[in-house]
């Protein structure tokens, strides 16, 4: 049963630090004590249940890993085991797939470990937002579009959308760009990227000019981006769209950039709004991945 509520708050786990490198995984022979309480963290309860070892090791254990926290003693970490084995356990009604390796593709050379990835939204645009994402069993995120604007949340979010008569027959949601600075992008994009190295983050951007695109691509691919989408429509509002210029069909050059070169030219001329997706794979890049490069037409 998934129970709208946890079973473990995380008023039970509280002091703990969800550390880089846990000093828990390092004394614990049997199983991964950080991971656990991360999912725990993030309300994933039920997977971590389900990723214990079918014999509970904590009955008989004297648990050093509590006494090895950064905050020794105050994380009580051998009993949030247990109650994941005998107070969450008994309720998870559907199995972890054997196989999951079936789910396994790629999006232009990007590994991906299923192919779920969560739209560059309003719900892709925190840390903890796209943490939880990923403890929930996603492969990747497309990040809320990074941008130099001074973004300002409206208020209402909505906006009336009238008939032939001036009445009101309907509304819309008003979405601007990310509100975060860029540095602080880079910091979530560093995070996430330490903490779920196997998940893939597909950076949104739009920059203002030439210059802004290529710097905006170049610290999203140093800071941890394995793909980045190119946003030629957004934000969605009464006023006009920075990225409007750079829109297909408008018949002004583009240039796809990466790694601070000049990549991919190619031209907007003739191109439709629905022709979207990756418009090329490059095979380089500072981290493993090969890095794919995409335009959107969609909401960020």
């Amino acid at each position: 049963m998934i129970r709208n509520e946890p079973s473990i708050a995380r008023a039970d786990m509280i002091r703990c630090a969800l550390c880089d490198r846990p000093p828990c995984d390092e004394t614990c022979n049997e199983m991964k004590p950080a991971a656990l309480l991360r999912s725990i963290w993030f309300r994933n309860e039920q997977t971590a249940a389900q990723r214990l070892p079918e014999t509970n090791p904590c009955l008989t254990c004297p648990a050093p890993c509590e006494r090895a926290c950064v905050r020794a003693g105050e994380v009580p970490v051998r009993d949030l085991i247990n109650r994941l084995y005998y107070q969450v356990k008994p309720d998870c009604e559907t199995k972890m797939p054997e196989n999951e390796e079936r789910l396994r593709c790629d999006l232009c050379g990007v590994p991906l470990e299923n192919p779920f990835i969560l739209a560059s939204s309003v719900v892709a645009s925190t840390y903890d937002m796209c943490a939880r994402a990923f403890e929930a069993g996603w492969a990747g995120i497309s990040f809320k579009t990074v941008c130099t604007l001074d973004i300002h949340e409206a208020s209402p979010r909505f906006s009336a959308i009238t008939g032939s008569d001036g009445s009101i027959i309907g509304f819309k949601n008003i979405e601007q760009l990310s509100d975060h600075s860029v540095a602080e992008n880079m910091e979530i994009f560093r995070r996430l990227k330490r903490n779920y190295p196997t998940k893939v983050i597909l950076a949104s951007i739009m920059g203002q000019n030439d210059a802004e695109w290529k710097e905006l691509a170049r610290l999203c691919e140093e800071n941890g981006a394995d793909a980045v989408e190119l946003n030629f429509s957004c934000p969605k509002h009464g006023g006009g769209r920075p990225g409007q210029r750079y829109r297909p069909g408008t018949g002004t050059g583009g240039k796809i950039y990466r790694g601070g070169q000049e990549l991919l030219p190619y031209s907007a001329a003739g191109e439709t709004d629905t022709q979207r997706g990756f418009h090329e794979r490059s095979g380089r890049g500072s981290n493993a991945r090969r890095r794919g490069w995409a335009r959107s037409d969609q909401y960020h």
